[in-house]
């Protein structure tokens, strides 16, 4: 009898032991720069069949997805989107902004503390030390007692270092003067062996060697007229119309235009490849986390507008690259084993060249005339124009110490200058004040998206947006992006993989939702300042 409940008891206990967590093999991160929702639906019917229109088809695709904060600019998109949180809280207010204490500018990753690891120039003297907050890499790492592997890698440095939070075993970026991809002290010492080889391989210029041709037939691309802007951009030294053939760049030039080319995408997906065979990951008792950042939609969109046929081009190139490291994680980690999402840091306004051009609501604020304005108003308010700090990311930075010598009321500063701004601006849309937003904390459900995107210690005092269509600058060609508008805000959404339903979900979701997601799935803590929800709620409906 007690060997028979002996038996029982070691059955019952070896049964408990066997049962482990379940959790994906490796989770991948994808942040298309710059893409907004629609461009999935742009250019749908040029798409293959197992790239963007396997993920919508196998996925569970949130297709009213905002950002719930500005500015939508590229650090803080890419910060928010691994932090669950906000500006207001993760500290990553615009890619560079005025440091209150320093009284300069200050990048959101550049810090010279930490030197260039893979070249002799400044361009890897970066860190994510001025991320205030954590990451969800930094919580699987911690879940795991540092045994994940976390490495995250984009074109910009910006787009590897913030996905890859504090505790990224390392953060890969391109070195646009030497045509390798590098990184910082901060992660390692020296470049592992296969990165080395990686470079020497010298992809940048064997892939410029084959010129930029257009992948599909002329006729489709007629189908689509271009209207990238009356004065085009003379990137590479030749006919500013596609194909172009690089012929006429140096090999230093070539270094530099290789990232307004669609191959700075692909070579972001070549070295995804290498890192989970060298690095293999997916392949340990816990999960791993691959952040791939994909810039060149950015740059292009930015240099040629949205909508250009460099850009079209590029996301028909984006959706074979997007297809080639689908099948080579089936491959290599296992179809099931591997969760990964998709999104985007930011949208664009429509190009404005082409909207000025067809009479649809555009505008600026030109952003000379302003300041120069602001500084007369002041000087003949207050005797000085050294009241305005600085004026940048259209927030306005007051001179504290030099309010208080003169023996002036900060209220009653703010007061006269948010009266001057709104009687004289008619570009501006919104007015907050430092007094009005320190009332208040930042909502994942945005009252307020200026609160959300502003940060105490270090946004300005007076902060405003613009009208919806209007810009700080007129732009001759190219787009761009910041404001709290659809065009900036609506951005695709996609979780694929492991444990993920084919499904379409309609519920307004916020970007900071993702990394609590991922979080609920994985069963770890959320980053520590983290505001989202779990978005599996919407498909275990």
């Amino acid at each position: 009898m007690k060997l028979r409940i002996l038996i029982v008891l070691i059955l019952i206990f070896s049964n408990l032991y066997a049962q482990k967590l379940e959790q994906p093999k490796l989770v991948v991160g994808i942040v298309v720069d710059q893409m907004r929702f629609d461009d999935m639906y742009r250019y749908y019917n040029y798409f293959g069949e197992n790239g963007f229109k396997e993920l919508l088809k196998s996925g569970a695709n949130f297709t009213f997805a905002h950002f719930n904060y500005e500015p939508t600019t590229t650090a803080p998109g890419h910060a928010s989107i691994y932090t669950g949180s906000f500006p207001h809280y993760h500290g990553i207010i615009a890619n560079d902004f005025f440091d209150k204490s320093l009284k300069k500018f200050v990048n959101a990753v550049k810090d010279q503390n930490y030197n260039s690891i893979g070249s002799n120039d400044e361009v890897g003297q970066c860190s994510p030390k001025r991320l205030l907050s954590s990451a969800i890499t930094d919580q699987i790492k911690l879940f795991n007692n540092l045994q994940s592997k976390v490495i995250a890698v984009s074109i910009k440095d910006r787009g590897a270092i913030l996905p890859g939070g504090q505790l990224a075993d390392a953060a890969y970026w391109y070195n646009y003067k030497t045509g390798d991809f590098i990184s910082s002290s901060y992660y390692m010492n020296s470049l592992p062996d296969w990165l080395v080889k990686f470079n020497e391989k010298n992809l940048p210029d064997n892939y410029m060697k084959n010129g930029w041709k257009l992948m599909l037939s002329e006729n489709y691309y007629k189908s689509n007229p271009d209207f990238s802007g009356e004065n085009k951009p003379n990137i590479f030294k030749e006919e500013t119309k596609l194909p172009y053939d690089f012929k006429d760049l140096s090999n230093e030039e070539i270094n530099n235009a290789f990232q307004f080319t669609p191959y700075a995408n692909q070579i972001i997906v070549d070295l995804a490849k290498e890192i989970i065979i060298n690095e293999n990951l997916g392949k340990s008792e816990v999960p791993d986390f691959l952040s791939l950042s994909f810039s060149a939609t950015d740059i292009i969109g930015h240099t040629w507008g949205n909508f250009s046929n460099e850009l079209m081009d590029t996301y028909i190139r984006l959706d074979k690259s997007i297809a080639e490291l689908l099948s080579f994680l089936n491959q290599n980690v296992g179809k099931g084993n591997y969760l990964l999402f998709l999104t985007s840091d930011h949208g664009a306004i429509e190009t404005p060249s082409f909207l000025n051009k067809i009479n649809a609501i555009n505008g600026e604020l030109n952003t000379k005339a302003f300041l120069d304005s602001l500084k007369s108003f002041a000087m003949s308010e207050f005797g000085s124009d050294k009241i305005i700090l600085n004026f940048s990311n259209r927030q306005i930075y007051l001179d504290r110490e030099y309010i208080k010598e003169k023996n002036l009321e900060f209220d009653d500063v703010e007061e006269s200058l948010v009266h001057y701004l709104r009687d004289n601006f008619d570009a501006i849309q919104n007015i907050m004040t430092r007094t009005d937003l320190e009332k208040s904390i930042g909502n994942r459900i945005p009252q307020n998206t200026l609160l959300n995107g502003w940060n105490p210690y270090r946004s300005g005092d007076i902060i405003f947006n613009l009208k919806p269509g209007y810009l700080n600058n007129y732009m001759k060609y190219g787009t761009t992006h910041s404001s709290v508008y659809s065009y900036d805000t609506h951005v695709p959404l996609i979780f694929y993989g492991w444990k993920i339903p084919s499904k379409t979900i309609n519920h307004q979701v916020y970007i900071t939702d993702i990394a609590a997601t991922l979080a609920n799935l994985l069963k770890i803590n959320q980053p520590n300042a983290c505001v989202g929800i779990p978005l599996t709620v919407y498909w275990e409906k």
